[in-house]
């Protein structure tokens, strides 16, 4: 009878444990991986542009350059006032 049980328990355990420990991962923001438009805002009008994320350190700007003109993001009204951050 227990090498019955051991036969039969030690492979669930086995696997459960080794189902866990491959599923012990960070989890990540979704914010984190989706890339939104860009706008210019020129006199109050949104001009598309490149593609900026809602999550990082770096101003998102036209072509990810330094210096060039900053990107935003819509609001619920559709202005361009909402800061984005260069993709990642």
């Amino acid at each position: 009878m227990k090498t019955l049980l051991v036969k039969i328990i030690a492979p669930v355990i086995a696997t459960l444990s080794t189902g866990l420990a491959m599923n012990n991962h960070k989890p990540v923001s979704k914010d984190a991986l989706i890339n939104v438009q860009g706008y210019l805002n020129v006199n109050g009008h949104c001009i598309a542009s490149s593609l900026c994320s809602n999550t990082g350190n770096q101003i998102c700007t036209v072509g990810d350059v330094n210096g060039a003109p900053q990107l935003f993001g819509r609001n619920a009204f559709g202005q361009c006032i909402i800061i984005l951050f260069r993709p990642e």
